[in-house]
């Protein structure tokens, strides 16, 4: 598993473990990854077999879904963004519940942090105020950005 999804994982592993049904009273296992600066990609889960079948599977299906997530920029005019965050961020809250995407505005604070858009040179001739940035699966990143094309 990629040292970048660990502290994901670390932290999801002990709330999956709650919504597995027949161990949902459980919480007695074991979760080790690598110290740090130690090159090796190692995982090691401890406990109840039935428990650790399910739990790797369903980490499995996490750590697809991470490698899985892109950053696609589209271009909603400045004089739009009010209208795809809604009031009280309503729009904004649905869309990304819909499609489970995070949807980042030009001037908020993530903004930045998200990473560049993938698809950026199909947006070169773009005012960089009216590219907002859709992160998550690929496909669902693709149905967001088409819901936004339509409203905004």
């Amino acid at each position: 598993m990629r040292r970048a999804f660990r502290f994901q994982i670390a932290c999801w592993s002990h709330q999956i473990v709650r919504f597995l049904p027949p161990f949902s009273d459980q919480t007695d296992f074991k979760y080790g990854s690598p110290r740090h600066g130690e090159p090796s990609d190692e995982v090691r889960l401890r406990g109840e077999p039935g428990l650790v079948a399910k739990l790797k599977t369903e980490l499995g299906r996490i750590v697809a879904d991470l490698r899985d997530r892109v950053v696609l920029g589209v271009d909603v005019p400045v004089a739009q963004h009010r209208v795809l965050i809604g009031r009280g961020g309503q729009n904004l809250n649905d869309i990304q519940n819909k499609f489970k995407v995070q949807i980042q505005i030009p001037g908020s604070r993530s903004y930045e942090h998200v990473g560049e858009p993938e698809n950026i040179g199909d947006l070169s001739d773009v005012d960089p105020t009216n590219i907002v940035k859709v992160s998550g699966a690929r496909a669902a990143c693709e149905k967001a950005i088409a819901q936004l094309q339509v409203c905004c």
